[in-house]
C-alpha cells in the first residue's frame, strides 16, 4: 500500500467514525428505567458528606446508608476504595505533645519578664485558632488529608482579614499603638505572613 492509498483510508476510517458518533447522538433515547442513575461525581460528594458526619462510621455501615437513604448499591469495599481517593485516612485523633522543661523554662521567663516591664495587656491582642467537635471523637476516626490545617493563606485570609478587633484597637488606642502576639506556628512566622501583616498595618 502506497502513501496516497494510505492516507485514502485512514480519512474514510475517519468519516465512518464521525457518523458513527453522529448517528448514536441523533439516536431517540429511550427512557431508563429502575433508580435513576447517580454521576460519579455526586456520589464522591455523598460519601465525603456521610464520612464527614460521621467520622466512626465503617465503611460496611456507610455502604448499607447509601442503599438506605440515597439508593446506591455499592459494597463496603467500594466506599473504602472512594474514601481513600478522596484522602481519608482511619486514624486516631491528633495528640499534642506536653511540655518540656525547657518550654516550662521559657513561659516562665515569658511572664516574669512582662511582670517587671508591667505590661499593659489591654493593649494586646492574641491570636490563635484550634477546632472543635460537638461529638466525642475518642478513639480512631476518618479524617481527611490537609483537613483543618492552618497554612499562611487561610491565616490570613480567613483570620487576620477577618478580625474586627484590629480595628477596635486602632479606634481605641491609635492606629497600630497596640501589639499583636503570635506564636511560633509556621503560619504565624512564615515570610508570607510577615508581608502581609507589614503590608496591612
Amino acid at each position: 500500500m502506497n502513501q496516497i492509498e494510505q492516507e485514502i483510508n485512514e480519512r474514510i476510517l475517519k468519516l465512518k467514525i464521525i457518523k458513527l458518533r453522529n448517528r448514536g447522538l441523533s439516536r431517540k433515547s429511550t427512557k431508563p428505567t429502575g433508580r435513576k442513575p447517580i454521576k460519579t461525581q455526586e456520589i464522591l460528594e455523598i460519601i465525603e458528606l456521610e464520612t464527614k458526619n460521621d467520622r466512626k462510621l465503617s465503611c460496611d455501615k456507610l455502604s448499607n446508608l447509601l442503599k438506605e437513604n440515597h439508593d446506591i448499591e455499592m459494597s463496603g469495599t467500594s466506599v473504602w476504595r472512594i474514601r481513600k481517593a478522596l484522602k481519608f485516612k482511619f486514624k486516631a485523633p491528633k495528640v499534642k505533645p506536653k511540655l518540656t522543661e525547657q518550654s516550662k523554662m521559657k513561659r516562665l521567663e515569658f511572664a516574669q519578664y512582662h511582670l517587671e516591664k508591667q505590661t499593659n495587656w489591654k493593649k494586646v491582642v492574641f491570636t490563635d485558632e484550634t477546632w472543635f467537635y460537638l461529638e466525642s471523637l475518642n478513639g480512631f476516626i476518618w479524617r481527611q488529608w490537609g483537613e483543618n490545617d492552618v497554612n499562611s493563606e487561610s491565616y490570613q485570609n480567613n483570620i487576620i482579614s477577618r478580625c474586627r478587633v484590629f480595628t477596635d484597637m486602632d479606634k481605641e488606642y491609635g492606629q497600630w499603638n497596640w501589639l499583636l502576639m503570635q506564636d511560633g506556628a509556621p503560619a504565624h512566622t512564615s515570610n508570607s505572613t510577615k508581608e502581609y501583616l507589614s503590608n496591612k498595618f
